[in-house]
């Protein structure tokens, strides 16, 4: 099997790739584009492991209050400043920005991970909540 991303630019090759989003962008970057692939007619991975995504540009968590000062390495201040940075003008709503969202039914699994003390918490919770009923085998750990 053999694919391109949504946007053409990386070739995907194996018979049953796993998408790993590392950091909080790249988590959000492997939800958005299972969904863009799918929409487009693409074929899937076998799935995806997410680890502390950040899939909401919006900042609507509720985490992103409550876990404020608990979170031991980000402030909402500086989540707001890479917000706008990466945004560059366009809509935080938009759900190739924020897969909080997409429509996630129909996505191959998700693993997704996240700490209690996150200010992402409910950016890992959400979006875990809402695949699952629709779908997508999710497994929150």
């Amino acid at each position: 099997m053999k694919c391109r991303d949504p946007q053409g630019s990386t070739e995907i090759s194996g018979e049953n790739p796993i998408i790993a989003g590392l950091p909080p962008r790249h988590a959000a970057g492997a939800v958005a584009t299972m969904a863009a692939a799918r929409d487009a007619g693409l074929p899937q991975p076998a799935g995806a492991v997410v680890l502390s995504p950040w899939v909401d540009l919006t900042l609507g968590g509720q985490s992103m209050r409550t876990k404020e000062g608990i979170d031991p390495i980000f402030t909402r201040e500086a989540v707001q400043a890479f917000a706008t940075r990466y945004l560059a003008g366009q809509d935080s709503a938009d759900p190739l920005a924020s897969p909080v969202f997409a429509d996630l039914r129909g996505l191959p699994p998700l693993l997704v991970q996240a700490g209690s003390n996150e200010l992402p918490l409910d950016d890992a919770v959400r979006p875990a909540g809402r695949a699952g009923p629709r779908g997508t085998a999710t497994r929150r750990a």
